[in-house]
């Protein structure tokens, strides 16, 4: 069985992602009900979040991105949202530290029970940032993002 969803792909439950050792797979629900939303935030904007858009290349234009600093990608885990105090508090302090772009993914709607459904959900969310990253590198070109230098954090308890 598959499921697409352009322009994310198409996805599967044939292996890897269903063998012995994980019996049960679900396919990634629609990217409207997982509900992916981004926030950009950078020392301009510290503490006033930049809504991105992957299919909105104005988000990304009118963005407060800087193309000489890092990216940072924050990410929750199950029955979480970007919301978290944990998040923010991650985001300040790399913004505290250095000049830097801070993505906050929240696909809270996704990460919902049950457990099975939210880990399929992860791989369109994955498919998702990746398309972000990479309108975002050409909207707003970021050097960085070109020679693997992007940090991807992702932190759940």
């Amino acid at each position: 069985m598959t499921r697409c969803y352009q322009p994310y792909g198409c996805f599967n439950i044939l292996f890897p992602w269903t063998d012995v050792n994980r019996p049960i797979s679900y396919l990634p629900e629609h990217p409207k009900k997982v509900n992916a939303n981004f926030c950009l935030l950078t020392r301009r904007n510290h503490n006033k979040c930049q809504n991105l858009s992957p299919a909105d290349p104005n988000t990304f234009y009118w963005a407060n991105v800087n193309q000489h600093d890092f990216t940072y990608v924050i990410c929750h885990g199950y029955m979480e949202n970007g919301r978290k105090p944990w998040i923010k508090t991650l985001a300040g302090e790399l913004l505290n530290n250095r000049n830097a772009n801070v993505i906050i993914v929240d696909w809270g709607e996704g990460a919902r029970p049950p457990y099975t459904q939210a880990v399929a959900n992860t791989r369109l969310v994955g498919a998702i940032v990746a398309q972000l990253l990479s309108n975002l590198r050409v909207s707003a070109p970021l050097q960085r993002l070109q020679h693997g230098e992007l940090t991807l954090t992702a932190c759940s308890r």
